[in-house]
């Protein structure tokens, strides 16, 4: 008789994540549990744990240690897209993440060194980084722009509220409309509805108007008479 499998649920998610070659969704980590004979209910709290770029991961034991994540800590495995899909960490791809301590004393996440500077760097970063330091044009694509923003919300006061992302499960990325996708939707303190357009290198006349169009469908389709702005 064979020996038991003495893996962790959640190692067997990274292992998973890691043999798949190419994102995999939380539905498709809970059926891989249940297929492996494990109890598959808390899927999303095992991702949770060993993904480096998740703010929630700090409620766990595994994720209250401070940290970077180029120290080789065995927790540091996967990477949460913006479409909510896992993919295994590649800091040449991800950047360098950290766990860390606001000044109220509340753990968070955040992104403290950008996948460029990791690979002008040889995947070894210089201490003391942080996103601070990092300018928006340094980001190549705007779809690396979008993530980081989707990711870090919360470490912006924009025009005197934190933004949080619209909806469940990263529902505010690439929101779709009837006039098309919007980068980001979020929602302020108030519950004012914020449209997030990003542009690296578009004329500023049309980008306006694309965010008039998208704001104009938020106000008819979602806003049930909340403020947008953008």
């Amino acid at each position: 008789m064979s020996d038991p499998d003495k893996r962790s649920n959640g190692q067997i998610i990274v292992e998973f994540v890691q043999s798949a070659g190419r994102p995999v969704a939380l539905e498709e980590l809970a059926r891989h549990l249940t297929e492996a004979g494990r109890n598959p209910v808390n899927a999303r709290m095992d991702a949770t744990c060993y993904s480096v770029n998740m703010n929630s991961r700090v409620h766990y034991a595994s994720g209250k240690p401070e940290r970077r994540t180029d120290v080789g800590n065995r927790y540091d495995k996967l990477f949460r897209q913006a479409d909510g899909r896992f993919v295994p960490y590649e800091p040449a791809v991800h950047g360098v993440w950290e766990i860390y301590s606001d000044d109220s004393g509340t753990k968070r996440v955040r992104l403290a060194l950008e996948p460029t500077a990791v690979a002008e760097q040889g995947d070894s970063p210089a201490a003391g980084d942080t996103p601070s330091e990092l300018p928006f044009s340094e980001f190549r694509f705007e779809s690396h722009l979008r993530d980081y923003l989707a990711q870090n919300l919360h470490l912006f006061d924009f025009l005197g509220t934190r933004l949080r992302l619209y909806g469940e499960g990263g529902q505010g990325v690439e929101f779709p409309t009837r006039v098309g996708p919007i980068d980001i939707l979020a929602t302020g303190e108030d519950g004012t509805l914020y449209v997030l357009e990003l542009k690296v290198s578009r004329g500023a006349d049309a980008t306006v108007g694309q965010v008039l169009r998208y704001m104009g469908a938020v106000r008819v389709d979602i806003a049930a008479g909340r403020v947008c702005s953008a």
